[in-house]
């Protein structure tokens, strides 16, 4: 949901330029701006730079069908995406540019968790004690993906400290195939290697 919408913009020759929106939602605001060139009508332009600020962290999981008790977590992000196509599986393809997403302190509760979900999957990399602690106690994270035509090349760019262990990722991720199925195959494959004295911090270098 978004409330105190405010948005300019201009439409010229099949060009529509977003200059400024901003919005109220998930706890925090969104503003930006969007422009889409339809010059190319088979292949418009689509880019996007949109900050997020203030985001809360249970909010944007539940957005996600990933619903989990939440303390803090005040979220950051930050996305700067050149894309085309008529279709989010061709944006997604032809994604270039970054997103950034850091997250604060924040406690995840571990009682009445689904053990097969995709997010406790990830919460056990960051707590593998999570089915014996009531909660994990996160402390930061941060995730910067650069993408290159629907890819994203992550070098130690991924990572997440706990009050138990820090924990860094390398891989790659396609998303040009599975925006529309993402929970059943999303093709990405983290190698994601313990290391106590690693800090997510480490991924802002």
């Amino acid at each position: 949901e978004f409330s105190s919408v405010k948005v300019q913009f201009a439409l010229v020759a099949g060009r529509l330029d977003v200059s400024n929106f901003e919005a109220a939602t998930l706890g925090g605001s969104l503003a930006g701006r969007v422009l889409i060139d339809a010059g190319t009508a088979a292949n418009p332009a689509l880019q996007v730079r949109v900050n997020g600020n203030g985001l809360d962290l249970g909010a944007i999981l539940t957005s996600f069908g990933l619903p989990r008790e939440v303390r803090g977590g005040k979220t950051e992000l930050a996305v700067d995406l050149a894309m085309r196509g008529t279709s989010p599986h061709a944006w997604a393809s032809s994604a270039t540019g970054n997103v950034r997403l850091v997250v604060g302190r924040a406690t995840l509760v571990n009682t009445k968790i689904d053990l097969s979900s995709s997010l406790d999957q990830l919460t056990g990399a960051f707590n593998p004690f999570r089915e014996r602690d009531p909660a994990t106690e996160l402390i930061c994270a941060v995730v910067r993906m650069p993408f290159a035509n629907g890819i994203a090349r992550v070098d130690r760019s991924v990572g997440a400290e706990t009050n138990k262990l820090g924990v860094l990722a390398s891989g790659i991720g396609s998303y040009g195939d599975q925006v529309s199925a993402a929970a059943e195959d999303t093709r990405t494959f983290w190698r994601a290697t313990e290391d106590g004295a690693a800090s997510a911090r480490a991924a802002l270098d």
